[in-house]
């Protein structure tokens, strides 16, 4: 899984009279020790999404080879996230709060609010987490982590209820 739009290609073709190495129409740079048989490939593209690349290896006689497929994953887009409750501004009771919401991406690795990990339920696409309330307005960001390294957040603010510190 790789966030970035090329790849360098690296491998061997082990061909004592090797000539050239492709991946696709892209010329690799064979290594000056002929020995190792070993190629480069800067900057190879990829779509979003299975990416399958193979070399292909050509010697002086005319022969060719093609490699095994090696899949690369690009994903370059970022996760989704929402906060379904509490909703902005709602005057809240208690010390904690619970938080809920959706969180959506095919590479999605975690949810957080506030920096406490939440339960995820990836076939619903959903996540609940309780966090602590402090006293006074509380912003409650939920950031959503992807495999590629991608972030998203989405945040509220509630306003806890002052506690009644009068007897009854």
């Amino acid at each position: 899984l790789v966030a970035t739009a090329t790849v360098t290609v690296t491998g061997t073709a082990g061909d004592p009279h090797l000539d050239t190495v492709k991946i696709g129409e892209l010329l690799a740079t064979l290594s000056p020790d002929s020995a190792d048989d070993a190629f480069t490939v800067v900057e190879v593209p990829l779509a979003e999404g299975a990416n399958e690349i193979r070399a292909t290896a050509r010697d002086t006689l005319g022969h060719q080879a093609v490699s095994e497929p090696v899949l690369y994953v690009r994903d370059s887009t970022p996760p989704r996230i929402t906060i379904a409750s509490p909703v902005e501004g709602e005057i809240v009771s208690g010390q904690e709060i619970v938080v809920s919401g959706s969180a959506s991406d095919p590479h999605l690795l975690s949810v957080a609010v506030n920096g406490v990990a939440a339960t995820l339920d990836e076939v619903a696409g959903t996540y609940t987490v309780t966090v602590p309330l402090l006293v006074g307005p509380n912003t409650l960001t939920a950031i959503a982590t992807d495999r590629a390294g991608h972030t998203t957040q989405a945040v509220v603010t509630v306003v806890p209820r002052p506690l009644d510190s009068q007897p009854p």
